[in-house]
């Protein structure tokens, strides 16, 4: 009885393995492509604080 038990156990084992490894492999998300942002930054004499910082990033 023990024995029969380590066997479906071992098998299941191996029939789990062996689809793992069959099984394509998922392709991994693409890299964003670059991209390019024009900030236009005149203004006509005020200047708001936030301003650097959203030419910065």
């Amino acid at each position: 009885m023990r024995r029969s038990r380590i066997r479906r156990l071992a098998c299941a084992a191996a029939l789990a393995l062996g689809a793992a490894l069959l099984s394509p492999a998922v392709p991994s998300a693409a890299a964003a492509d670059p991209y390019q942002v024009l900030v236009f930054s005149k203004t006509a004499g005020f200047r708001h604080d936030s301003i650097p910082a959203g030419i910065a990033a």
